[in-house]
């Protein structure tokens, strides 16, 4: 190994590592939203009811 160069081994780690700081910060960053409805992604039909509702409500 070069000066300045790392291994794939290391980059695979760094990434790894810092993949995970990230989706812990989004976790903290999306618990600030008390009030947010959470959806199965797999559930449409629930989805689209919600949207719906939302747009019969706002269009009053």
């Amino acid at each position: 190994m070069e000066h300045g160069e790392w291994s794939h081994s290391i980059i695979a780690d760094q990434i790894e590592r810092n993949s995970r700081f990230y989706a812990k910060r989004q976790m903290t960053f999306f618990k600030s939203f008390t009030d947010a409805k959470w959806f199965d992604p797999e559930d449409k039909s629930s989805i689209l009811n919600e949207i719906e509702r939302y747009l019969q409500f706002s269009n009053r």
